[in-house]
């Protein structure tokens, strides 16, 4: 069976290279979002709520993010499942 390509994403590429994205590319980011216009207002609010995250500069989550990754991967392991989050 042949493997099919992958593309990969500025994202995916960020991770692979093992840096964060600069200034430029949220900006750009959010522009993106900003032109969403979806009909659906369950859809609307997902895009804001996008939006909002995009735009934060508290640093709550990258306080968080390696805590909730260090219990998701705990509880699956406790579940014999294979872990969930790449380190």
């Amino acid at each position: 069976m042949k493997k099919r390509p992958t593309s990969r994403s500025p994202a995916d590429q960020q991770k692979k290279e093992g840096r964060k994205p600069n200034d430029a590319e949220l900006a750009g980011s959010v522009a993106t979002i900003e032109q969403v216009r979806p009909k659906a207002a369950k859809t609307q609010r997902l895009v804001h709520l996008l939006q909002t995250w995009l735009c934060d500069e508290s640093g709550y989550d990258e306080v968080t993010w390696p805590q909730l990754k260090k219990a998701l991967d705990q509880e699956r392991t406790n579940r014999g499942a294979r872990r969930l989050v790449d380190a």
